[in-house]
């Protein structure tokens, strides 16, 4: 007869050798992403859209370009110049 955690170990054991292993730090999961750039600009204070709007995708990975906003003093600006939230396109991932 099978002690009670038994079987359960072995369920959690058989899992953790499914899941894919990461190496090198690399991300791994995928996210959904639907919302329109001015709604996301609206709601972050956003002051600058830089880059052209893409659409939805419900199957974001890692590899493809996404929607991220940052601070940053714009480009050709003194250097005491206050900084802009931007709206911008980068690649997620390695």
């Amino acid at each position: 007869m099978l002690a009670a955690g038994g079987r359960a170990e072995r369920r959690r054991a058989r899992r953790a050798e499914r899941r894919p292993v990461r190496e090198g730090g690399r991300m791994c999961g995928r996210y959904a992403s639907a919302r329109r750039d001015a709604d996301i600009a609206g709601a972050l204070a956003v002051q600058e859209i830089v880059d052209e709007e893409t659409a939805p995708s419900w199957n974001v990975a890692p590899q493809q370009d996404i929607c991220v906003v940052l601070e940053r003093t714009p480009r050709g600006a003194p250097e005491d110049a206050e900084p802009v939230r931007q709206l911008r396109r980068v690649r997620w991932g390695c």
